[in-house]
């Protein structure tokens, strides 16, 4: 969808509801009154059958008999009524339509196909479809409320797309209650056309200075892996993306399906591909607003160091323990602010970032505290916490953090613990843009992803620079992979034999020099001058071989196998493997499996639709044997940086007990060089289903000493 027709679609200048009556518990007249009472400026045009006149507009019997551009269609009809309305859609001028009905795909494979068939209709028209199922969308530019939703939200800079019209509704409660304002709302509904990753292009897209504060999203699957891998991380180097997206519940599967009709991915594959991306991941609707809401009244932090102000002890507790947990730090103060603060207070505790007020604290005690925190060149951001007692001056307290805020244009949160009684005070913070929660874990929790999206945007925001992947291998080559793979797949045998993975290796210059087919005695002699002695000779389907030691005991070995007739006919040379054998060995693993959803198949939908839904191939580096504890996961494809991060950061050659100097500094490069060829191969050969490299560390060399590939038969 181009980012022309989303804006016609979040800023039309005419709109039609078909369904429109006089009856007001009808659907279309829900929409039809919203569109009116929102005072949208651009063209109504009520479809009604029955009626002459709604609401004062003229009323037309069909879209067809409008003879004027409709940028936006809203179909608020039965669902059998549907491929009608969307059907006059196509012999009128429309550019788009959302359709509020239900008794879609949600309802089964029925339902399905009826889904199916109206967006091929309407897209073969040039005609894009929002929904169905969809609420509607709401737009403060055209001030235009398009739904069947209560009320409007309060203008803002936040924009939210959301598969269900209830977290709409809440939202829209939320943003009257804390100040939060937005600028477009769309429902999704079932995502049958128009989707998540539109939206997500078309505001990456924007100017910086044009983007949403942030966007939200409620999400039941998403609508293309390999699409979201390329277009999320445009819009996160500028624009937090928060992602809540139910996946982990067995039953959650189940129920998703029954609501939207959406086939829900694996919640591991889905976690990575949201931190890859940068977006945020949260598992309630109470963190999504609020991360919705900080970001987009406050500066992010440029560091972890946190102070904290309170006048509550418990409070200071709490946000103690939970700082620590959320990988943000207490901060220490300069020499000079803990004298400045020692002196304000009479020599209360102001040790380790943390300052209690006392219970008796008044509004001035805040502002003096405040004022020396804030202007700490160590202090990146502050949660000032405020429990009403008595005696506590709540809203005066709150003007005067407001105003200090502001002035040293720092990071602040804060955390006024209870209900009513603060409720003054936390609409007080609102009109400074200070994020004010009723406790404690929900300002930490907030000030952390702040924290950490910071973060994704100092390390470059931005895995879209890939490995610079080799040249493409030879023609010639090429073919010779794919008759490989073909015949496999001919013969429905799903893995290649150690040949054939040499072979391919091979190919990406990937050498394994450890390992090798018997031909004549002259290999075996030259593969043992080049790998040294002892060496391992076995025939395949042996569980155990034989260690050699010496090129004498070769050569005997040799004849005694190869010179006997009655051996050679039943045990082939391609049969027999020399390995090379290594001592105190440091084994770790590459794995690279393609993320498939085969098994829902049942369901109705085809490969290329099961074919969306993934992500792509899942790259594993695992420490230890096969089954092993510590590994590092990522989507290929992920740049260098990505997994040059993530080696440091898991201390993966520590873990293989290599020492951090300059043998560590050319294995990691070796490493590197050995993963990018490895992810180059199943993006050139898509027929891959998995490949597993086992690799010894041995002195400054990484040796590949095993290899397996496996096949995907379903394309």
């Amino acid at each position: 969808m181009t980012a022309q027709n989303i804006n016609s679609l979040l800023n039309p200048k005419s709109v039609a509801i078909t369904g429109a009556s006089s009856n007001p518990e009808d659907l279309g007249s829900y929409v039809l009154k919203n569109i009116i009472f929102s005072n949208y400026k651009g063209k109504i045009y009520p479809i009604s059958q029955v009626l002459t006149e709604l609401y004062d507009l003229d009323t037309y019997p069909s879209i067809k008999d409008v003879k004027e551009d409709v940028d936006l269609v809203i179909i608020s009809g039965e669902s059998d009524r549907v491929i009608d309305d969307v059907n006059e859609c196509t012999r009128a001028n429309v550019k788009n339509i959302c359709i509020v009905s239900s008794g879609f795909a949600e309802t089964g494979s029925n339902g399905y196909l009826l889904q199916k068939k109206i967006v091929k209709m309407a897209n073969e028209a040039g005609i894009n479809v929002l929904g169905p199922n969809s609420l509607g969308v709401i737009s403060q530019e055209a001030s235009l409320n398009a739904t069947f939703g209560p009320s409007m939200p309060l203008n803002g800079n936040a924009s939210f797309i959301s598969q269900s019209g209830a977290l709409i509704n809440s939202l829209i409660e939320y943003s009257k209650v804390y100040s939060l304002g937005l600028a477009n709302i769309i429902g999704l509904g079932n995502k049958a056309d128009v989707n998540e990753i539109d939206f997500i292009e078309y505001y990456s897209r924007l100017s910086k200075e044009k983007q949403p504060s942030a966007l939200g999203c409620y999400l039941e699957n998403i609508s293309n892996g390999k699409e979201f891998l390329e277009v999320a991380p445009k819009l996160t180097r500028y624009t937090p993306l928060i992602v809540l997206i139910p996946s982990e519940s067995p039953k959650t599967f189940e129920y998703i399906y029954s609501h939207t009709g959406s086939v829900i991915q694996k919640d591991a594959v889905l976690d990575l591909a949201l931190s890859q991306t940068g977006a945020i991941k949260v598992y309630s609707e109470e963190q999504l607003y609020d991360l919705m809401l900080a970001f987009s009244w406050q500066m992010i932090p440029k560091g972890k160091n946190v102070a904290v102000v309170s006048n509550a002890g418990g409070g200071l507790i709490l946000a103690i323990e939970q700082i620590y947990r959320s990988g943000l730090k207490m901060v220490n103060f300069s020499i000079e602010v803990k004298k400045m603060l020692t002196e304000e207070l009479d020599s209360k505790e102001c040790e380790g970032g943390v300052v209690d007020l006392g219970g008796e604290a008044l509004s001035l005690n805040y502002l003096k505290v405040l004022d020396i925190i804030l202007g700490d060149r160590e202090v990146n951001s502050v949660i000032v916490i405020l429990s009403p007692q008595i005696m506590t001056q709540i809203e005066r307290s709150a003007e005067v953090i407001g105003k200090l805020a502001r002035e040293h244009k720092k990071t602040v949160l804060a955390a006024f613990m209870g209900y009513e009684k603060i409720e003054n005070g936390i609409k007080s913070l609102s009109k400074y843009f200070i994020p004010a929660f009723n406790t404690v874990g929900r300002a930490v929790y907030v000030l952390s992803k702040m924290y950490e999206f910071g973060r994704w945007q100092d390390l470059g925001g931005d895995p879209l620079t890939k490995f610079a992947y080799l040249k493409p291998i030879e023609k010639d080559r090429s073919i010779d992979i794919l008759e490989i793979i073909e015949k496999k797949r001919v013969d429905k045998k799903l893995e290649l034999n150690l040949d054939e993975c040499i072979e391919v290796l091979s190919n990406y210059e990937i050498d394994l020099n450890n390992t090798k087919r018997i031909k004549n005695l002259k290999d075996i002699l030259t593969f043992g001058k080049k790998n040294k002695y002892p060496l391992e000779f076995y025939c395949i389907g042996n569980k155990k071989g034989r260690i050699v030691y010496r090129e004498d005991q070769m050569k005997a070995l040799y004849k005694s196998h190869f010179e006997k007739q009655e051996y050679s006919d039943t045990h082939k040379f391609r049969d027999h493997i020399i390995k090379r054998v290594f001592e105190n060995k440091k084994n770790f693993w590459i794995n690279i499996q393609k993320d498939t959803y085969y098994e829902h198949i049942e369901k109705g939908l085809n490969l290329k639709e099961l074919e969306k839904l993934s992500f792509g191939y899942i790259f594993e580096l695992k420490t230890g044997s096969l089954n092993g504890n510590h590994s590092i996961k990522a989507l290929i494809p992920f740049s260098r940086s990505t997994i040059v991060n993530e080696i440091e950061n898991a201390n993966f050659f520590k873990k293989l007990d290599v020492k951090l100097d300059k043998r560590y500094l050319i294995l990691k490069d070796e490493l590197i060089v050995l993963i990018r060829k490895l992810c180059k191969i199943p993006i050139d050969f898509p027929q891959i289903h998995a490949i597993s490299v086992n690799c010894i560390i041995d002195k400054n060399d990484i040796c590949i000493v095993n290899a397996r590939i496996k096949l995907d038969l379903m394309i």
